[in-house]
């Protein structure tokens, strides 16, 4: 038996059911997933992204992942593979390219089972399976389901879509509401809610961030408040800073910067009590300007960031994320 599982915070390996652990380790929101790519070479393109963003070294990740697939592989042929993931985008994401490579294999586990939940009994703010002690784990291990080919086909589609080079098939998938996977669509919801706004050009994360930038709160009171926003929170602090702190202060036009007026500091946090998270940002003036609506953060400040298989690239886009609506609004030729 196999348990994946959606990272190392889950502690499967301290329940005492029997089988081997494997942990899927990766950021499938942030950074390039495009299609056109195997097994092998979607991960050496995941593990360069993951180093050039200082979170691990290019040689223990090209290892680990490379342990991982070879594990994937072998337990295709094997009796039962246990998945074990949350109703976060993080876990989600995750959860379809792995469903994605069990229906494309040539042969499957003999039991392919799925723990996925978005509560449990007792805990009041049930965010995830880390959460749980092992005793609590080990009590979902009977309730598990076993995947069913519609559940597959729709992780082939939505993994497929995901990784597609314009949002338009994702967004069609979304506004299909299938049910077979009932946390991927409000999970696919959030991602699309990462494209450029329409009236400021910003992200829901960026906004939410930059909303609550007061020159007096440190970083790492504001990535808890940032938390405390997310419904689902799938977020981790690592990301926050390199992906979204650092890319508004340290862009062509800055929108936040040190309180006392000086520039942040973009290296990458070493840990939660490191200094980083103690500096104390404001807004700059065009960092009002866009909060206020009177600018637009992709026109002013410019945008390379890809979400699945798309590239957001330059200071004109023609995705936008329409709130009021609740849609994207896609306006390609």
């Amino acid at each position: 038996m196999l348990h994946l599982t959606n990272g190392d915070a889950t502690r499967i390996d301290e329940t005492g059911l029997a089988g081997r652990l494997m942990p899927w380790r990766d950021v499938l929101h942030e950074g390039p997933v495009p299609d056109g790519l195997d097994l092998t070479e979607l991960t050496d393109m995941r593990a360069r992204f993951i180093a050039s963003r200082g979170w691990s070294k290019l040689t223990e990740l090209r290892q680990s992942l490379a342990e991982r697939d070879a594990c994937l592989r072998t337990s295709a042929a094997g009796d039962e593979v246990v998945l074990w993931f949350e109703h976060d985008l993080y876990d989600q994401l995750q959860l379809i390219q792995i469903l994605d490579f069990y229906a494309r294999a040539p042969r499957g586990p003999k039991r392919l089972s799925l723990v996925c939940i978005d509560r449990f009994p007792g805990v009041r703010s049930f965010h995830g399976l880390g959460q749980l002690d092992p005793e609590q784990l080990r009590s979902l291990f009977p309730s598990r389901i076993f995947v069913k080919v519609d559940q597959l086909r729709l992780a082939v589609r939505a993994w497929c879509v995901f990784r597609s080079g314009t949002p338009g098939p994702l967004v069609e998938l979304v506004e299909s509401a299938p049910l077979d996977l009932p946390f991927l669509v409000p999970a696919l919801t959030r991602l699309l809610q990462e494209y450029p706004d329409r009236r400021d050009g910003l992200s829901r994360t960026e906004r939410t961030f930059l909303n609550a930038v007061d020159g007096q709160r440190s970083l790492g009171r504001l990535f808890g408040l940032q938390q405390s926003t997310e419904p689902t929170p799938y977020l981790g602090d690592l990301v926050f800073a390199t992906e979204y702190v650092n890319v508004l202060a340290a862009g062509m036009v800055p929108l936040i910067q040190l309180a006392d007026g000086g520039p942040l500091s973009c290296a990458v946090p070493t840990g939660p009590a490191s200094a980083y998270w103690r500096q104390v940002p404001a807004l700059t003036e065009a960092g009002h300007a866009v909060m206020a609506g009177a600018a637009d953060r992709v026109a002013l400040c410019g945008v390379d960031r890809w979400l699945g298989g798309v590239r957001l690239l330059g200071s004109r886009l023609p995705w936008r994320w329409d709130r009021p609506a609740a849609r994207l609004s896609i306006t390609e030729a």
